[in-house]
This record gives C-alpha cells, structure tokens and sequence, in this order.
C-alpha cells in the first residue's frame, strides 16, 4: 500500500472512531427533570463527537497524514481540518509555505528576492527559490544568464557574435552584448558606425546637412563624402574661392557680448594643403554674409595643412553662436592679400615677436609705427607661432619715442604670455627714459615669483599666484581712471582670472621715455628677463574681465574654443 493510501486509511479510521471518543469524554449534563444528556462545544478545546478538530487540537495529524507534501494543518472555526497552508509541491500552484511552485513565482523577480539584482528567478523542486540564474550587473563578474558583466570575453567578437567583420563588441548597462558598433564595410548595408555602404546611403542627401544641392557619394571607409555637395550661390559670394569651412565660437563660452575681438583661429588638417595655393589663398566673412573680416596670418604649413591666424570679429556674441566662414582654394589669390587692419578697437601696439633670429626689430601689428629694436634675443617655440627668449643679461627690446603709448593718467591694458622659471625682480613691460625710475614711470613685471605692476611714487601692487613654474602664463594689468580722474583703479590677472586689485593716485605720463621689453627700471625691478615672452600688447582702454578671460580661453587653447566644420565646394569644371 503507498504512503497516500495508507494516509488516506488512517484518515478514515480515525473520523470513524471519533463518535466513540465522544461517547467516551463527552460531557454529560442533567435536564430540569434530572435527565442525562450529552453536550458538544466547538472551540472548548475537547475533541468531541462529530468534530475533526478543535482550536489546536488537531491529534497527530499533520498535512502530510492527509496526503500533501508538507505545510501546516490547521482547525476551522467548524471544528474541521483546514488545509489551505497544506501544499502538494509539482502541482504548479503555491500553497501553504511554499515559496514557489513551478512557474508560479507569485510574481517576484531575482530583484524583489535578493535586491539589487538582476537575471530570472527559477523554482526548485522543493518549491523553494532557485537562485543560481540571479546576478548582480556592472559589478565586474559575469554571473547567471550574464553575457558579459563589464568586460566583454575575450572569445566575444562581432565575427563570433553577429557574425560582422568588424568592430567592436562591447557591454551594455544590462550585461548583454553591445553589438551597435559591429559592421561588415563593403556589404552594401548600414551597420554600427557607417556613416553609408556602397551605394546605400541611408536617406541621406546634400540638402540633410544643409546644402542647397549636388550629390552625396560613400567613401570606401563607408563614411560620406559631401565634397560635392554644393551651397547655395548668394550665399557663397566670390567664387573664385571653391572651398570653405564654418568656423563656430559656442556662445557658452564667452560671459558677456565683446566688440572688435580679435579671435585666434588654428586648423591642421591635411585635406588643405590639397587645394590651397598660398597664404594669400584664405579669406574669411561673416556666416550667412558675404561681408569679408580683416585677418592677420600668423603661419601656414603647406606640408601638414596647418594654418594659424587672427580674425577681427565685430562681435563677439554671448547670446549666439558666433559664425563666420573661412574661404580658401582660389587658384589665383590676390598677391599680396588686400590688407585690413585687425588690431583696431583700443589697441596701440600688437608685438606678436614671431620674427626670426635674422630680424632688427619687431613689428608693431596695430600701427605702422612703435616698432621695436632688437637687442640681443633669439626666436624660440611661442604660444602662437614664435616668441622670444631673454638671458637675463643685458637682452631686451626697445620703443623709441613711445609718447603715443600712454601709461599714465589713462585707461590702459597690458597683456602678454611668458615662461620662466626664474626666481627674479625683473621688467616685462616698462616705461622710462632709460631703465630708470623718474616719478612718470610705469613698470610690470616680475617680483620675486608674482606679477607686480608700479609707478614712480614707490607704490606697487603684486599678484598671489606664482608664474615662474616654466608653464605658459597668461598675465595682463589693467589700468581705469576714476570720473574726476584724481585715482586709478590697477587689476592683475593671471591665465584669466582677477589675481589683485587695488587704488591709487593717478600718475601723470613722461614725455620722450621709451618704452622696454625685458628690460629693469629703477630699484625695485632691478633685473633683466630671464625666459620666454610672447604676443605682448598694450591698449588705451581698460579691458573687462569678460575679454580677458575668453582672449585667455582663445589663445590658450583654439582648438577647444573654436568649432570647424566640414569643407564645402562649389561645382567647378566639367
């Protein structure tokens, strides 16, 4: 006989003997009349005639006496066996403790178990959780149903994966495998990061990047080649140029809207030197204008395409994007380029000391005048292109009769980048009759490893940042008389940010000084430079903090504040 039978006997036997039992314990009690009779009571917890069980008496029976696989037995309000937390494991219905029952998981998930969790929860034939398929994503160990957890298996490539000759297979957030950047280049289908394959383009044409016409064409690296594509001719202007590119200043990175800025633009890019002819060859305008923008070129590199230049921006927006347009590929530039002054607005002299060692003198760029005399000093690798070197002897640079460049009773601003790692008391830029200290006299320079700017009334105002840790540094004195102009306002700053400030009586400027480079001046900058300058510049107004933050932005690093598009062409020739 099997255990649910012999369980089943027993059951029967013992509901059978249960009158007996009553006849046995039941309570007897007497009527008015002196009778006997017998009394059952559910829930006195007496187990009496009729009743299966009462309260938690239920004998020694169990769920597994009456035929399920396990749970708790227990009594009704009725005195008979309630077996709703009784279970039969395998039937795929949870009941009583079991936590499962084949696929009923009573809707619980690996992370409503264990937390946290990711992967499929399972039952166990016990109908307890099954928890070997449970994983925890991202924390560096595959595990379960994981493919990958972080690091991608070395055997996982697109070929073995996706079946793609190329690629990369990566991990996703989910721990599965990222298959986005596989591709087969050459198939003829778009796959991971092709652009287009062969003749499929994907929908694309001249006219989605914003071209007026042409044909869009795959390159046999499956990118696109929008060489033909063409603009539209009003707004392309000269046509000689055949080329351009969209140059963008993101408007994010200038604090406040700036006229006449001069922005430094650097491109290197090989695919110019395939249509560019000369220096002469570059024109710039306005974006959506044909309005043409002064420009200075610093260097071009016809070998690698890299090209380095000044472009005077009427404004400098902090609202918009700033757009303007660089034209090149005219097979016939004009020689020289028509020349339109950048270095207006405020600006008296721009010595960017990019002449070589052969050089005399150094160029004023702002004005045909204040040019420098060369003493001593070499060309070295600059910020932009070349700058000077100094030995901290006797080398320095000197303007003659400089009355045109006042530093005294006037707005003014002093800019300049240098490199040293000296410790020293010596002039950057100063003005005296001859490196001496007469009450009109101006200097800035270095005190000891700080800027510092003075006048001849013994008073000087120093910067808090040290400079002469051999690092390009972007230092820049401002200079801001008051209304009634009794008192100036002087402000230092280093790599574009205020570094000192202070107030002090106005100063009248000398006539007939000089003005130096490099050189000492009286008895607090007693030295000569010993390291680097380069793109030294003086202008007759007080720069704001705005501009000299994004000139310190710009020329400390073009290439992350300036944006370069794509070339363009029009259709020239057969």
């Amino acid at each position: 006989m099997s255990l649910r039978n012999k369980s089943a006997a027993r059951t029967i036997a013992f509901r059978l003997s249960l009158p007996l039992i009553g006849i046995i314990f039941g309570a007897c009690v007497l009527d008015a009349e002196g009778r006997g009779t017998s009394s059952v009571s559910c829930g006195n917890e007496i187990l009496e005639e009729g009743e299966e069980c009462d309260g938690s008496l239920v004998a020694d029976m169990t769920c597994m006496t009456l035929a399920y696989s396990g749970g708790e037995l227990r009594c009704s309000k009725t005195c008979t066996f309630d077996v709703s937390r009784c279970g039969r494991c395998g039937d795929g219905i949870r009941e009583g403790n079991e936590q499962c029952d084949g696929n009923d998981l009573a809707g619980q998930t690996c992370a409503s178990v264990i937390g946290l969790a990711d992967g499929e929860l399972r039952c166990t034939s016990q109908c307890r959780w099954d928890l070997t398929n449970c994983s925890k994503c991202l924390n560096g160990v595959r595990e379960g149903n994981e493919q990958c957890d972080v690091i991608v298996p070395s055997t996982a490539t697109c070929e073995t994966v996706v079946g793609r000759q190329s690629g990369e297979v990566r991990c996703s957030d989910d721990c599965t495998f990222d298959t986005t950047r596989c591709h087969t280049c050459g198939d003829g289908i778009i796959e991971g990061p092709e652009e287009c394959d062969g003749n499929e383009l994907g929908a694309a044409t001249c006219e989605t990047f914003h071209y007026a016409s042409g044909v869009l064409s795959c390159k046999n690296d499956c990118t696109l080649n929008k060489s033909q594509c063409l603009v539209p001719s009003a707004d392309w202007g000269d046509l000689q140029w055949r080329f351009r590119r969209l140059i963008t200043v993101p408007n994010k990175l200038v604090d406040e809207t700036l006229s006449g800025f001069p922005l430094l633009v650097t491109v290197v890019d090989p695919s110019l030197a395939a249509h560019v002819t000369s220096s002469a060859d570059f024109r710039f305008t306005l974006g959506g204008s044909t309005t043409v923008l002064a420009h200075e070129i610093v260097s071009w590199n016809s070998e690698n395409g890299a090209l380095v230049a000044w472009v005077r921006l009427p404004a400098l927006s902090a609202l918009f994007d700033t757009k303007i347009l660089m034209y090149y590929g005219n097979p016939s530039p004009p020689s020289p380029a028509p020349s339109i002054p950048v270095w207006t607005d405020g600006f008296s002299a721009v010595w960017h000391l990019d002449e070589e060692d052969a050089a005399t003198s150094h160029v004023n760029s702002a004005a045909d005048r204040f040019h420098g005399a060369k003493a001593g000093n070499h060309a070295v690798a600059g910020k932009v292109g070349r700058a000077q070197r100094f030995d901290g002897q006797n080398q320095h640079i000197q303007i003659v009769k400089a009355d045109g460049i006042s530093l005294g009773n006037s707005n003014v601003t002093i800019s300049a980048w240098i490199r040293t790692k000296a410790h020293q008391r010596a002039g950057l830029v100063t003005k005296s009759p001859a490196a001496q200290w007469p009450p009109e006299s101006k200097a800035f320079g270095m005190l000891d490893n700080v800027v510092v700017v003075t006048n001849g009334f013994g008073v000087w105002l120093s910067s808090t940042k040290p400079v002469n840790d051999n690092q390009w540094r972007y230092v820049v004195w401002t200079q801001q008389k008051d209304v009634v102009g009794l008192n100036e306002r002087w402000i230092l700053y280093v790599d574009g940010v205020q570094n000192g400030k202070g107030d002090y009586t106005t100063g009248e400027d000398g006539t007939g000084h000089s003005l130096w480079i490099g050189s000492p001046m009286g008895t607090l900058l007693t030295n000569y430079w010993k390291g680097d300058i380069d793109e030294v510049s003086i202008s007759n107004v007080a720069r704001s903090a705005a501009w000299i933050a994004a000139s310190y932005r710009n020329q400390n690093a073009p290439e992350s504040f300036i944006i370069v598009g794509d070339e363009q062409t029009v259709l020239v020739g057969p």
